[in-house]
């Protein structure tokens, strides 16, 4: 969820991971938007796949690779590429962290580019057990989430809350 405050403007996203296998996922996703005091619409719908690489371990970096393509709404908007590098490290505790460099751009000859980096952190609720497996647990888990854009020099952050609805999910 995004919510610019100085131009009424407020956008959420929503997005479905799924594992195809334990190296590869889709993730569908669809994103509205809802400017001034207009009603909510569809803004975008996307399309990821996820690579990632390494066996799964707890206290390393474990590197993936997204690719994205985003189709608008709109028809005076160009559809979109984006590619994501992402480093992750999760703890046997519930505590994650990631770090995002991600490029775009539009796919027309001369299509605008962007680029960003991400920091998120999430944890459990309560402490966890390091003897269990934190990372395949189901509770709900908060943290918080940087952005720091580099073409408009925008910096954000905001709160996170990520919930696996099964070990698989």
């Amino acid at each position: 969820t995004f919510w610019d405050t100085r131009n009424n403007i407020a956008k959420q996203e929503l997005e479905y991971e799924y594992g195809i296998t334990d190296w590869f996922a889709i993730e569908p996703g669809i994103a509205f938007v809802r400017e001034g005091d207009e009603h909510f619409q569809v803004d975008a719908v996307d399309f990821e796949l996820r690579f990632h690489f390494w066996q799964f371990a707890y206290d390393r970096i474990l590197p993936a690779l997204n690719v994205e393509y985003e189709h608008p709404r709109l028809e005076d908007e160009k559809d979109r590429g984006e590619v994501k590098l992402i480093l992750s490290r999760y703890g046997q505790d519930g505590q994650d962290y990631t770090f995002n460099l991600n490029g775009g751009r539009e796919l027309t000859a001369d299509g605008q580019r962007e680029a960003e980096m991400t920091f998120g952190y999430v944890r459990p609720f309560h402490e966890v057990d390091a003897n269990s497996s934190a990372y395949f647990r189901t509770e709900p888990r908060f943290g918080i989430e940087a952005v720091h854009d580099f073409q408009e020099s925008f910096n954000g952050a905001g709160p996170l809350f990520v919930y696996r609805g099964t070990k698989h999910l």
